[in-house]
């Protein structure tokens, strides 16, 4: 278990968005360590409850970023198949992957609980409700300040790391085992529902095929596909005429029946 630890962490430190990971980390610190302070006091100060939800936004923040940096190294993810570079999988994080997709609405919500927060602080509405502490407007400065800091340090850090991805990062992210046919069917299709179809199609044409072969159907290619499966060397069959005295009107009697050939005779 210390060894997988050790090498997703290794593996993560490699990884060109590991920027993005530290500085997500270092900038949410701060409100994290302000809204623990804001849980001891009453949620009915407008400033504590402030702090406590900018908390959990920075939890989300940093949370976020591992997501994406640990999808990025992981080599043997189903979803990230055929995409073998950091860019080309964060690109495709980014358009397809939901909970990057949700992370963008979040982003979004705490760009505009940012502003809720500074007129609060301007009018002093922080200090609103019962038992609010006197410091309760440097926590507010602190979370304001570190929100709007990690949106500048989030835009660089994805410009630096994407950078690093395309001139320095030469490291092939192509699984360490693979899915047979996969990674083809989803180049040529773009889905997973296509590579299934696809092999549904093959089993039942590989069901099929041995009757087939002999121009028989029903049950009689079921017979020829078990005897091709279990005598595949045996000699092959010719058409040997019935006698000329079998009545000829009967539909029941059949024109020529299967012999085997052994030396070129029939036997």
């Amino acid at each position: 278990m210390a060894a997988i630890v050790c090498r997703n962490i290794s593996d993560l430190c490699q990884n060109p968005f590991c920027l993005v990971v530290t500085a997500a980390s270092l900038i949410n610190i701060g409100p994290i360590v302000v809204g623990l302070q804001s849980l001891g006091t009453s949620f009915s100060c407008k400033g504590s409850s402030y702090c406590t939800i900018s908390m959990l936004f920075a939890v989300t923040h940093i949370a976020a970023s591992l997501y994406v940096a640990s999808m990025i190294s992981n080599r043997n993810s189903r979803r990230l198949a055929g995409q073998n570079t950091a860019t080309s999988r964060f690109t495709w994080l980014l358009c397809n992957d939901t909970w990057v997709a949700a992370y963008i609405i979040v982003l979004l919500v705490f760009f505009a609980w940012l502003w809720v927060g500074i007129p609060w602080r301007i009018d002093n509405e922080v200090y609103d409700g019962t038992y609010c502490p006197h410091h309760v407007g440097s926590w507010v400065n602190t979370c304001i300040g570190c929100g709007f800091s990690y949106f500048t340090a989030l835009f660089w850090s994805l410009i630096a790391s994407f950078c690093v991805a395309c001139c320095c990062d030469g490291k092939d992210y192509s699984p360490t085992y693979t899915y047979p046919n996969i990674v083809e069917q989803q180049q040529q299709h773009g889905s997973a529902a296509t590579y299934v179809q696809y092999h549904s199609s093959q089993s039942k044409n590989q069901q099929t095929s041995p009757g087939s072969r002999y121009g028989a159907t029903g049950n009689g290619g079921a017979a020829a596909a078990a005897a091709a499966s279990v005598a595949p060397s045996a000699p092959p069959l010719v058409p040997v005429p019935v006698p000329a005295s079998a009545p000829s009107y009967d539909p029941e009697i059949p024109t020529a029946v299967a012999t085997p050939v052994v030396d070129g005779k029939p036997s």
